[in-house]
């Protein structure tokens, strides 16, 4: 064909044996095409040159071609194999140009080969505009009951063959710029963050079925002999125990659960003999991967002690068939601490060191530690030699109270006065609740015991002025008039000051 031509310019053409060749509307997986057939079935167009690349596409699909569709995808499904020569589509895996559908779920498995791999990488440019997610998950809980948790992203971290290193559950990182950019942000009625604090440890039993592996659970022994086979059959059991509640459980798996793993159920002692089903989460995937089974105390307020006076959990297998049954390397548990960060704002936690610490009831701006509080001690200052120390109110017509009562009102109690204060500046009261049991009396330079008993003194010595004037009525002073004249001064309930000397020698 030297000089192209249009297909509708041809005489009838030669028909094409095919084999196996099934497309549109044309049944059958063998036959002859005619050219109108190829026209129809839209491998070559009328009205225009046919050409070289035309007649390629035609040869392309003699004899040797067999590829068959399987029931009648539609437009935007995407092929998939189903056996040697067989393709189909389905609803439910579709592409239409813009967007990639899929309903199902999906599992992917990736080995690095190299520093800086990505298992899965999202770039996503906003290009300025707002309310861009490169990440959208939309969650239904649906009737979540007591005692169950779910995970919307779950990150479970094998590190059990690392020797050093950082891993990071979830890094943020920023350029400069002038947005705010936050590494975390939760809303209303969302409470920002729980942690079980603790270390992993032995438990004190551990029954595969009725048989006792703790010894096996225990000690990690790769190969040997403690590495044994758990949930070997459908309905077979594993059971932890332990004195103190726990909150984890750490399966370290030599051999892993293959297929869709154990199916697991989950149950917690009520008591000697009875159990109650909980849905904790399942860091090892049915036991399909080495991984941390956890939940948190507050979801199963009715555990209570069973056989051998422990709290036990007890995992069922609930999978017919296995190819594959784990075999476990080490199982522990981890007695933890819930702290937590609450929707309200309220911490729970253990420990805060921070260089500077600014709070509605806290500023502290110290360079070292100023306070220590323990279980029944409380240490002011620094804790070098001879330093001082000053507890003081910001203000000095105002007062501070020291009690051994629940207010400042209750118990035995010294109240001190500031400097500038309006009626007692500089004075201290010795309180027993409100009532005044002995004052300094800064302005007159007195201890006033408030017509109390003073008992049990051996020696006292004092220097009397040598003109002193008693008070209120009842007082008694004693007045060093001259070197051999005490004179005493009563003043009686009538108001009227006596008095009576002693002459000294």
């Amino acid at each position: 064909m030297t000089t192209p031509q249009k297909v509708s310019d041809l005489t009838p053409f030669p028909t094409l044996t095919l084999s196996t060749v099934v497309e549109g509307t044309q049944s059958g997986t063998s036959g002859s095409f005619t050219l109108t057939d190829m026209v129809t079935l839209g491998f070559i167009a009328t009205g225009v040159p046919f050409t070289q690349a035309d007649h390629d596409k035609l040869d392309g699909l003699g004899a040797g071609s067999d590829v068959v569709k399987v029931g009648t995808p539609v437009d935007n499904q995407i092929g998939v194999w189903t056996g040697d020569g067989t393709i189909e589509g389905n609803t439910d895996f579709t592409w239409d140009g813009e967007c990639f559908a899929l309903t199902g779920s999906i599992e992917m498995v990736h080995t690095a080969s190299e520093a800086d791999d990505h298992a899965i990488e999202i770039d996503v440019n906003a290009a300025g505009f707002g309310d861009v997610k490169a990440l959208d998950v939309v969650y239904t809980t649906g009737a979540l009951a007591a005692g169950s948790d779910e995970s919307i992203m779950l990150i479970n971290i094998d590190e059990s063959a690392s020797t050093g290193g950082d891993i990071i559950g979830l890094e943020v990182l920023a350029t400069e710029g002038s947005a705010s950019v936050y590494g975390y942000e939760a809303g209303v009625g969302v409470n920002p963050v729980v942690q079980l604090s603790g270390t992993f440890g032995d438990m004190d039993s551990a029954l595969s079925n009725a048989a006792n592996v703790l010894t096996a659970f225990t000690t990690s022994d790769p190969g040997g002999a403690n590495n044994v086979t758990i949930f070997a059959a459908d309905n077979d059991t594993v059971t932890i125990g332990n004195a103190a509640k726990f909150e984890e459980i750490e399966f370290l798996l030599e051999i892993v659960a293959s297929g869709g793993g154990i199916s697991p159920t989950f149950e917690f002692s009520t008591g000697v003999g009875t159990w109650s089903s909980f849905t904790p989460t399942d860091g090892t995937n049915g036991m399909r991967n080495t991984g941390v089974i956890a939940w948190l105390d507050s979801d199963i307020p009715s555990w209570a002690v069973g056989t051998g006076s422990e709290y036990l959990i007890r995992i069922t297998r609930t999978r017919n068939n296995l190819g594959t049954a784990p075999v476990e390397d080490k199982v522990q548990i981890a007695v933890a601490d819930q702290l937590m960060w609450d929707k309200d704002g309220n911490l729970t936690i253990n420990n805060v060191s921070c260089a500077a610490l600014t709070s509605n009831g806290i500023d502290d701006n110290a360079t070292g530690e100023r306070l220590q509080i323990a279980d029944t001690t409380m240490n002011f200052g620094s804790s070098t030699a001879a330093s001082s120390y000053t507890l003081r109110r910001p203000i000095t017509d105002g007062s501070v109270i020291f009690t051994g009562g629940s207010t400042g009102n209750l118990g035995a109690n010294i109240q001190m006065f500031g400097e500038s204060h309006a009626s007692l500046a500089n004075d201290t009261l010795l309180r027993s609740g409100t009532s005044t049991k002995l004052q300094w009396d800064d302005s007159g330079s007195t201890w006033n015991f408030q017509n109390q008993d003073v008992t049990g003194i051996k020696e006292l010595e004092f220097a009397p002025g040598t003109s002193v004037t008693p008070v209120s009525n009842g007082d008694v002073v004693i007045e060093a008039t001259n070197n051999t004249t005490l004179t005493f001064k009563l003043k009686g309930t009538d108001g009227t000051v006596r008095s009576g000397t002693v002459t000294l020698s």
